[in-house]
């Protein structure tokens, strides 16, 4: 019995809170409290035992820090570690990544058979104009993936129940915040790349004299893109220096999350839409 207690005594989790222990210990004096005879009373023997305890942690503590480096392993052997650990954070990694792309794909090709009949050969910038406006369709739509996927990692009723059913030995459900978070991160990084690269391209067309372009940037539905932009940006910014701002500005700047999904649908619902010239 004293055997199996010091090997828990000394294993790697209990090593850990034996550092809690060592402040603990030094934060408060030792209580010897002694009787008319000199002897010492019960808080002395306590903390005989108490120190005894220390010494056996200590030791742990050494033994499994030269096993450590007796070991030494490779840095390929831990990323082999790494990637079976974390095999099913993996997989959705993969699934997402390329759900997302196939999705980009798809829209981007559409929009570039679009263009093939929306801009003459003898247009100037010909190149331009036929592949920036389906590259900007295409991340709109991977866009709205996101924004799709990230209402089902809130739903915490829906995944406590799924907890012990067979979706949870394929779906890492304890992982569910990891992935919010991973979400969140693709969506915000998807908008603002997409949205330098829009700029950019009517900015350019703008400057070249094209009129049209110029026009762009004060439309209804740019107007309601620089909102979104502003939006995931004081989100995106807030979550990723969560832990050196208050938790309540956090949590309530997270909130806005429902009014940039409001936002969402007045930016598709512009004057074109409304006149149905829109796609």
């Amino acid at each position: 019995g004293s055997n199996d207690r010091m090997g828990r005594e000394a294993s790697p989790t209990n090593s850990r809170k034996s550092q809690n222990n060592d402040a603990f210990v030094e934060d408060f004096p030792p209580c010897v409290d002694t009787d008319s005879t000199g002897s010492t009373s019960k808080g002395g023997q306590d903390d005989a035992a108490s120190a005894s305890s220390l010494e056996v942690l200590e030791a742990g503590r050494d033994v499994f820090e030269k096993a450590r480096q007796y070991l030494n392993p490779s840095c390929f052997f831990r990323w082999i570690i790494y990637l079976y650990a974390q095999r099913k954070m993996n997989v959705f990694f993969f699934i997402h990544f390329t759900s997302t792309m196939v999705i980009w794909a798809h829209f981007a090709l559409i929009k570039f058979e679009q263009q093939m009949d929306a801009v003459p050969q003898e247009a100037n910038w010909y190149w331009l104009k036929r592949l920036a406006p389906p590259l900007e369709f295409g991340s709109m739509h991977a866009i709205l993936f996101q924004m799709a996927l990230i209402p089902i990692t809130m739903c915490r009723f829906s995944i406590a129940a799924l907890g012990d059913s067979i979706v949870n030995r394929v779906v890492p459900l304890n992982r569910m915040l990891a992935m919010h978070i991973h979400l969140g991160y693709t969506m915000v990084l998807i908008v603002f790349v997409a949205t330098v690269f829009f700029f950019f391209f009517f900015g350019f067309l703008c400057g070249q004299g094209e009129q049209a372009f110029c026009d762009k940037f004060t439309m209804e539905i740019m107007i309601t893109g620089y909102v979104i932009l502003g939006f995931l940006l004081t989100i995106g910014f807030s979550s990723f220096f969560r832990y050196n701002i208050p938790y309540e500005v956090f949590y309530y700047v997270h909130h806005l999350v429902f009014l940039l999904y409001i936002i969402t649908i007045l930016h598709t619902m512009d004057v074109e839409q409304r006149s149905g010239r829109s796609q």
